[in-house]
């Protein structure tokens, strides 16, 4: 089986990409913002207890002087903030009152009188430090003036509360993501199924099957399949066409061939000169008919399967007429048929080939001449222009087409009075009109009004030309 060589990725992994690829993309930017929230809140969260401890030493150190926190509702505040906590307190002379020994500095001025606490980064032994300072007025056990505490812990404490945090959510994030992942997965394997049964069904066909397909298939793609439905029933056609055409071609050659072998042996068996004169004369004949009917044959198929190989230049219809009106009143004379040309005073300017429309019409003059009947009388050419279009019509006085009959005498070697001729003649005339962009179509009953031919053809630079 022939591969396209521009074919692209299966659809399953398109969409998959098409939908995972924006949901890492969202997944990455949910990632970012909640590890950022997570830090934001842990800073907040711990300032906020680095405040309150240092609020309750303040309350402490004012109402009890330098008995204060106990070790107790020390290590209380240290797990409710998930890590220790470290407190100094010196008095208004800059002496040590409690708590450890060294504080962290802050470069804000000292403190210099009752203020709300006030929250710093710093280093102690070494080690990041989130601080808060406050400055508390005492007057008790010998302390008189402002008092300033510190409260400080590590920023590691905080950072790893945020990074587990941060951890959770993106675990969290990266299940739903897989399960949405999953999700579609098989959502997406499950739409296809059709698809892949359809693939299926057409990787079993043999090449040679140009049955239309039967799977039921998503309206999505039931265009496609319809096209291609249309495309195996053209190609059907196509083959039945090429069929009829070499069985007809075949059982219309047969007998002029074996004519020409005929009379050719029939000739060389001639006792005299004359007879084999008469013979081989006869003979030329049967072969420029069987000449001709080769090149009728070829031409049509030409027409049908390429007409833009025909040349396509301006030309004017009226002179194109007037030509092959002037080429068949002598044939119409002499068969005792009035025949008679008439055109109005409108251009009819044409783009195509003026030999292969000039033959058509001829073929049209033709069969009025060979097929409309012994009441034939008169023939006539009419050439008009309406609407964008030229309008010609074949006219005779004979014994007309039945209405059931209209579209068939266009089909090759179709004849219906089976007299001398082809039956290529109409068939070519339609293709050749096909060719310049036009139609053809029969008129005219099986009566004393005769039969005729109505044409029309887009005029050079109108819609549709």
């Amino acid at each position: 089986m022939l591969t396209p060589r521009n074919s692209v990725r299966s659809l399953k992994l398109r969409l998959l990409i098409r939908i995972v690829l924006p949901l890492f993309a969202v997944a990455l930017a949910l990632g970012g913002w909640r590890t950022w929230y997570v830090f934001e809140t842990a800073k907040e969260i711990f300032d906020r207890n680095l405040t309150a401890v240092s609020l309750a030493v303040a309350r402490d150190l004012a109402s009890s002087g330098v008995e204060l926190l106990s070790q107790e509702t020390l290590l209380l505040l240290t797990d409710a903030s998930g890590g220790k906590i470290f407190y100094h307190v010196h008095g208004p002379d800059g002496a040590y009152v409690a708590g450890f020994g060294y504080p962290p500095r802050s470069a804000v001025t000292p403190l210099s009188g009752a203020t709300a606490p006030e929250l710093f980064d710093s280093t102690h032994l070494g080690r990041p430090v989130r601080a808060v300072a406050l400055g508390q007025l005492v007057n008790s056990a010998g302390l008189e003036g402002i008092a300033t505490i510190t409260v400080w812990q590590e920023q590691a404490v905080r950072q790893q509360f945020a990074i587990r945090q941060a951890v959770s959510s993106a675990v969290i994030i990266v299940l739903l993501v897989g399960a949405v992942i999953a999700f579609v997965w098989f959502g997406v394997s499950s739409g296809l199924a059709p698809l892949n049964q359809l693939r299926s069904a057409v990787g079993r066909r043999n090449p040679q099957e140009l049955r239309p397909n039967a799977q039921a298939v998503p309206e999505e793609v039931q265009p496609l399949v319809g096209t291609l439905n249309d495309l195996f029933q053209e190609v059907q056609n196509s083959i039945d066409a090429r069929d009829r055409f070499i069985s007809n071609a075949a059982h219309q050659l047969r007998n002029p061939i074996a004519a020409v072998q005929a009379l050719a042996e029939s000739a060389l068996n001639a006792k005299t000169t004359d007879k084999m004169t008469r013979r081989v004369a006869k003979t030329l004949t049967e072969a420029r008919h069987t000449s001709q009917l080769a090149e009728q044959l070829l031409m049509l198929e030409r027409l049908r399967h390429s007409p833009e190989s025909f040349k396509r230049e301006p030309f004017d219809a009226a002179d194109s007429l007037l030509y092959v009106a002037q080429r068949f009143s002598d044939r119409a004379l002499d068969r005792n048929v009035e025949f008679g040309f008439d055109q109005d005073d409108q251009p009819a300017p044409l783009v195509g080939d003026p030999e292969l429309f000039g033959e058509a019409i001829e073929n049209l003059l033709d069969n009025a001449l060979a097929h409309a009947g012994p009441g034939l009388r008169g023939i006539a050419l009419i050439l008009g222009s309406a609407e964008g279009e030229a309008r010609i019509t074949v006219r005779d006085d004979g014994r007309g087409i039945p209405e059931a009959d209209r579209e068939i005498i266009f089909e090759r070697f179709t004849q219906l009075d089976f007299g001398r001729g082809s039956g290529l003649g109409l068939a070519i005339a339609r293709e050749i009109l096909r060719a310049h962009g036009g139609e053809i179509r029969a008129t005219g009953e099986l009566s004393d009004t005769g039969a005729g031919f109505a044409i029309t053809l887009p005029l050079r630079n109108s819609p549709g030309s």
